[in-house]
């Protein structure tokens, strides 16, 4: 029998284990990530491990996974340091690697960057050094190569989020399961981005990624129309659950403490949100609810059963 591997994820402070078999898969080892540590960004991050000689090894596919697994094996390496480099920094959207001079000096030249080309942000950021939400959604589409785990749905709401911060709109040229394409709603529009899925890996890749605009996009101006009902209801689908009767004027509050955005929405609009959601998950609950009748239904079929085949026993032991 095999000795088990592990992986020893770590992502700043804080690690985890994950179990490598021949059957986990890249995807699966993303969203174990995504679940332990609820403020990592989609599309937002990527992986490496290191190998005695080798410190950078690099893990973006199940190719990767696989060749790791088999390295393992053969050499017997029972533990693996994984490390999540973030491809942002608190508002900056940079990676700062502690104790660095070189990365604060990225750091500083990204801050001068921003001020030369306009991109202000101290002229949104009322919460002053609060960190938000939304910070993420800075470099939520950050070039090409990027990889979107969750295929062409993740790419969408990625586009919708680095759209609203950066506060423009956007039309999409093609928009199906294999391949997004999309850009600046303005008619001299230089701004571009295309993603398809990546033979024969099965990824989904940004292609193509021009990042010029000719149309004043300024950070977090949230009046960008693909930025409204879908993104905000994804944002507080979980808060409606949990609070149905909460009010359009609350919704409202709640984006801009916790996102930093001003919601346009009608409060009609808003209030049809949230009896949808109320709506699905009152369905969702009766579904569960009836499957689980319907396990204790054959539960109690199963038992007189077994009860009836165990008195026919019995009466055969006797005879």
């Amino acid at each position: 029998m095999e000795n088990p591997v592990v992986l020893l994820c770590k992502r700043g402070d804080s690690s985890f284990v994950v179990v490598l078999s021949h059957s986990l898969s890249f995807d699966c080892l993303v969203s174990k990530m995504l679940a332990k540590w609820k403020n990592l960004t989609q599309g937002c991050f990527s992986i490496s491990y290191s190998i005695d000689g080798h410190p950078n090894c690099i893990l973006d596919c199940n190719e990767d996974l696989s060749a790791l697994y088999a390295l393992a094996v053969t050499f017997g390496i029972g533990q693996v340091d994984v490390v999540v480099n973030e491809s942002i920094g608190s508002c900056l959207g940079v990676t700062v690697d502690d104790g660095s001079s070189s990365s604060m000096a990225v750091v500083a030249a990204e801050v001068i960057s921003d001020v030369v080309d306009g991109d202000m942000i101290s002229s949104f950021c009322e919460h002053g050094s609060k960190e938000l939400k939304s910070d993420a959604w800075r470099k939520a589409i950050n070039g090409v190569n990027q990889v979107f785990v969750g295929g062409a749905a993740a790419f969408r709401d990625s586009l919708s989020k680095y759209s609203l911060f950066h506060g423009f709109k956007f039309i999409y040229i093609r928009n199906d399961s294999k391949r997004v394409a999309a850009c600046c709603q303005s008619m001299k529009y230089t701004w571009f981005v295309k993603a398809n899925i990546e033979k024969p890996s099965g990824l989904f890749r940004i292609k193509e990624f021009i990042n010029e605009h000719c149309c004043g996009a300024n950070v977090l101006s949230t009046s960008s129309s693909r930025s409204s009902s879908g993104l905000i209801g994804r944002l507080f689908s979980e808060t409606m659950r949990l609070t149905p009767s909460k009010r359009p004027v609350d919704v409202k509050k709640e984006l801009k403490l916790e996102y930093g955005v001003d919601a346009t929405m009608e409060p009609n609009h808003v209030r049809a949100l949230i009896r949808e959601t109320k709506f699905d998950f009152e369905w969702k609950v009766g579904a569960v609810r009836s499957h689980l009748r319907q396990m204790s239904e054959d539960l109690e079929r199963m038992e007189r059963k077994l009860r009836e085949a165990q008195q026919i026993r019995n009466r055969l032991t006797v005879l």
